[in-house]
């Protein structure tokens, strides 16, 4: 797939390309700090692509992107802009296809939702045939019986997740569809740095029908209320009189990974046995599979993400191998799943 980026920031301009450069599937053509120097290089290279600077996209530019788009109708464009709100309203003829919007800030969490962008994006371009046939199917799969328990009578009363690579697009398109009435606890790790995990708390509590916030030590368990666990440390529960509390340790890197999953389902277990449901998302690694392991031997019900809708299959590839999931889904349908184990008896 080949991309080429305009942006008025050097800044930018360098780390979008260093971002993207990882994939080796992704070819860079070029850049441009305008759209006038674009065009005259975009004639001669055929992008696929574009990443452009919101800014750009100003009513002074509006003819010179027409003749663009004109020129190039199946041209896909990916806008990084600080004005995001503005941007979401922007209209859609003047971008005819329009992948996405990323709010553009210097951040590891933009580079994060910038990179993982592009492969949703690659995903479609390179088989859209296989994308809408896995949006619109879910895979049931069958556990090994000989590591169930199974519990059908016992009502579900928690909600863990693991994620990592990935996750800030994946959680911000799954957490808006949980219902305002879901009427349970959800846990999440994911895997990143110290403060950005207090960023994207606020971030998801703005666009979810639940409150979304980053954990803090000793806070009480409440339905509705989905608690992420800060960067850099381990997130465990444990009961504390008649309430269930979230703890906030430290400790050393598990997996490699602090925040760990493994941690978090291991804890889970313990409090809730056969009354949880995990789900594992995208991500690298292998963090999380052990503590499904146990949850399986519990009885709880676990949901894995699908490899077609997954930045990077890892996290969930070994659960699903080991027949350790009751589910494989698309990610847009991973809220519906939940919601759907939550009314079981």
């Amino acid at each position: 797939m080949k991309i080429f980026i305009i942006d008025t920031g050097v800044i930018y301009r360098k780390m979008i390309s260093e971002v993207l450069s990882k994939d080796q599937d992704l070819e860079i053509l070029g850049t441009a700090s305008n759209l006038s120097i674009a065009f005259k290089k975009m004639d001669l290279l055929k992008p696929d692509v574009i990443i452009i600077d919101g800014e750009l996209l100003s009513p002074e530019n509006l003819n010179l992107l027409n003749v663009i788009y004109t020129k190039c109708p199946e041209l896909i464009t990916i806008v990084v802009t600080g004005m995001f709100n503005f941007m979401q309203k922007f209209s859609a003829r003047t971008m005819p296809s329009l992948h996405d919007i990323i709010k553009r800030e210097e951040t590891e969490f933009f580079r994060e939702s910038l990179y993982s962008s592009v492969q949703r994006l690659k995903l479609k371009y390179n088989s859209p045939s296989l994308l809408n046939k896995r949006q619109n199917e879910t895979v049931i799969y069958k556990p090994d019986n000989r590591i169930k328990k199974t519990s059908p009578g016992r009502k579900k009363e928690v909600v863990a997740i693991g994620i990592s690579t990935g996750g800030p697009n994946a959680l911000s398109v799954m957490m808006p569809m949980i219902p305002a009435d879901i009427n349970v606890p959800i846990l999440i790790v994911q895997h990143m740095p110290p403060k950005f995990t207090k960023t994207l708390g606020n971030s998801l509590n703005a666009k979810c029908q639940i409150r979304v916030k980053e954990a803090e030590d000793c806070e009480k368990l409440e339905p509705g209320l989905a608690l992420i666990a800060p960067g850099g440390k381990h997130m465990i529960v444990e009961k504390k009189s008649y309430d269930t509390v979230v703890k906030i340790i430290d400790g050393d890197p598990v997996n490699n990974c602090k925040p760990s999953a493994d941690v978090l389902f291991y804890s889970v277990d313990r409090i809730y046995g056969d009354r949880a449901i995990a789900v594992i998302m995208t991500g690298m690694g292998s963090d999380g599979t052990k503590g499904l392991r146990d949850m399986r031997k519990s009885g709880a019900y676990i949901i894995a993400q699908d490899e077609q809708t997954c930045v990077v299959f890892g996290m969930p590839r070994a659960p699903v191998e080991e027949g350790l999931v009751d589910i494989i889904s698309p990610l847009e349908d991973i809220a519906e799943e939940i919601t759907k184990a939550l009314r079981k008896r």
